[in-house]
């Protein structure tokens, strides 16, 4: 399992708490971004972004990243706050602008030619989608 992040100071953090957890066999924290993976292509079966499209500029560049590492038939599954969560008191100050509702999220996934279902819930969103 890889984990990757634009920022020394989380992949400190992560690198803490995967030791933590005793998971140093299976995890590995490297620097990257969503938009640049370090991964060759398809790559992977699964490809998972948490809490991540609400920091993005462009959520495009990502998910068409996403799916360069991931697998013919392989899934790609997101996780992220919807537009009521800027209500909530984050660490970093964000705008209502930077999160997607779920019907956006949704016509970008097929815009990048994947099809998606969406799953909604009161402050965030489940996107499961499969590459064909």
């Amino acid at each position: 399992m890889w984990s990757v992040d634009p920022s020394e100071e989380s992949l400190k953090r992560g690198a803490a708490a995967v030791q933590d957890a005793g998971l140093t066999a299976v995890v590995t924290l490297g620097p990257g971004s969503a938009e640049r993976l370090p991964f060759r292509d398809e790559e992977f079966d699964l490809t998972v972004g948490v809490m991540l499209f609400h920091h993005l500029v462009e959520v495009t560049p990502a998910l068409r990243e996403m799916g360069r590492v991931t697998k013919l038939d392989g899934k790609l599954l997101i996780v992220d706050w919807g537009p009521t969560a800027h209500l909530l008191p984050f660490a970093i100050e964000h705008r209502v602008e930077d999160f997607y509702t779920p019907r956006a999220v949704e016509k970008m996934f097929l815009e990048t030619g994947f099809g998606a279902t969406v799953e909604q819930h009161p402050m965030w969103y489940v996107v499961e989608a499969v590459k064909v």
